[in-house]
């Protein structure tokens, strides 16, 4: 009976004693780097000395992303813990549409993923009518998806006695298909 009771004791005693060396890795997500170190050291785990950087689309720059290991599992007490922080949504270069047809790079530009530009049509001496003259940013300079994106459309040479009119700019959304009609300036 006396075995029994310090077997049991020995086993309660390292339950206890070991059982809490585990404590679960903190919810970090969104929190900015120094918050999160200062949750994950107040649980008693020690912050990776380097954060990992990703790109995102929904965690804005400087924020976390998640945790290696993940959130809410099981660690070691003093186990090192990876912050993942965001470097804000990845860029990429500007589509070259210069010369394309307005519709097609309508279609070009919401194919890369920019879902923010407006469609400026410019008397053009040079450029044929629905033709795109030129794009703000220029070709190949980084955008990302959530850039704001201007692209020249000709209408065309310039009649006599209308070169002062302007047009007002198209703006595109993006859960609407454009079609070439949709693209042309209205008639006098």
């Amino acid at each position: 009976m006396i075995v029994a009771a310090v077997i049991l004791l020995g086993g309660l005693g390292a339950y206890l004693l070991l059982g809490n060396r585990q404590v679960a890795v903190p919810a970090v997500a969104g929190q900015s780097l120094v918050k999160a170190q200062e949750l994950i050291a107040a649980a008693g785990l020690k912050v990776a000395d380097t954060p990992k950087q990703e790109s995102s689309d929904t965690v804005a720059q400087g924020l976390v992303i998640r945790t290696e290991p993940e959130q809410g599992t099981k660690q070691a007490k003093g186990t090192a813990v990876t912050l993942v922080a965001s470097n804000g949504p990845a860029s990429f270069p500007m589509p070259n549409v210069v010369g394309s047809a307005a519709s097609a790079a309508v279609i070009a530009l919401q194919q890369a993923g920019i879902v923010k530009f407006s469609l400026n049509r410019l008397y053009s001496n040079t450029v044929p009518a629905e033709q795109v003259i030129s794009t703000n940013p220029d070709a190949g300079q980084p955008v990302t998806k959530a850039s704001e994106v201007s692209v020249a459309v000709s209408v065309g040479p310039c009649p006599p006695l209308q070169c002062h009119i302007k047009f007002p700019p198209v703006l595109i959304d993006p859960n609407i298909r454009v079609t070439p009609e949709m693209l042309r300036p209205p008639s006098p």
